[in-house]
């Protein structure tokens, strides 16, 4: 199983909302456009309640024609472990679309079992695609943003 863990893109600081900016939105949709091209299987698209997720998730869900559902506790200070204990769970390739620090301290904790660790640094609209193997255990595929693509 695949999981794909993808940062919201530049978001509007003066918006109270803090919706994506202009460049925030081009962000988004060149790495739909990336995804597109590179991810195969991806069936659902979780995002958080943030507009800003929500519009990068939307952009990737056009680009790769799937369905995407709100999934609450993957806002930028919510608790790892719920999610990570959900994510066990899964057997199809997933999305979400999320923030930092969660996105940095799920992926520590999956990768290495200490979300403490935080080592990872999502830029916006960054991917990290991570793969559980038979034995449960994870492992890093790639990771890439939309200013080296």
């Amino acid at each position: 199983m695949k999981l794909y863990l993808v940062r919201h893109a530049t978001q509007n600081d003066e918006d109270p909302e803090k919706r994506l900016t202009e460049k925030g939105l081009e962000e988004a949709k060149k790495m739909a456009t990336y995804l597109a091209e590179t991810i195969e299987g991806l069936k659902i698209i979780y995002h958080s309640e943030k507009p800003r997720a929500v519009q990068t998730a939307q952009e990737i869900a056009k680009a790769l024609n799937v369905k995407m559902t709100l999934k609450e506790g993957i806002k930028p200070m919510d608790d790892v472990r719920p999610i990570a204990s959900w994510i066990d769970t899964l057997t199809e390739d997933t999305m979400i679309v999320g923030h930092m620090p969660f996105l940095s301290r799920l992926s520590s904790l999956l990768l290495n079992g200490n979300e403490e660790a935080d080592h990872l640094f999502f830029s916006t609209a960054g991917t990290i695609c991570l793969e559980r193997k038979s034995d449960n255990t994870w492992y890093e595929l790639w990771m890439t943003d939309p200013s080296i693509i």
